[in-house]
């Protein structure tokens, strides 16, 4: 008996999906990434969009280094959800270890705000500039 080509090609991509799900959730396999909370302050003032939502989502992950897993960058990355380019000011609270950036209409960024060792968490403060 004879399968179609497109039943083939169905079932060996089925095959391919469900291999890929088993490798991702082995057990013992650790993620290098640590998420962080969102830490914004709610009565700054940021740009919205039409609906009266931010334009912006950020989020804030801890990268281990791959030679020294005790090496942590923090990387926050930014969203724009709206059609004008923002700039904005990622620090960590009460330092003046800053970073400036231009994020582009619908667009995303990641940036590096420092690398620290065995500081796996991490808070930040942006600031939208009008």
């Amino acid at each position: 008996m004879k399968l179609p080509f497109a039943l083939c090609i169905f079932v060996t991509a089925l095959f391919a999906v469900e291999g890929a799900l088993a490798q991702t959730s082995t057990p013992g396999l650790q993620s290098r990434l640590t998420f962080q909370d969102n830490t914004q302050d709610p009565t700054k003032k940021v740009h919205k969009d039409y609906g009266g939502q931010p334009c912006l989502r950020y989020e804030g992950v801890a990268r281990s280094h791959t030679l020294n897993p005790d090496l942590y960058d923090h990387v926050v990355s930014t969203l724009n959800k709206c059609p004008t380019r923002i700039k904005v000011k990622l620090c960590y609270p009460g330092s003046d270890n800053c970073v400036d950036a231009d994020i582009p209409a619908y667009g995303r960024k990641d940036l590096v705000l420092g690398a620290q060792p065995k500081m796996k968490f991490f808070r930040y403060i942006a600031t939208e500039k009008f």
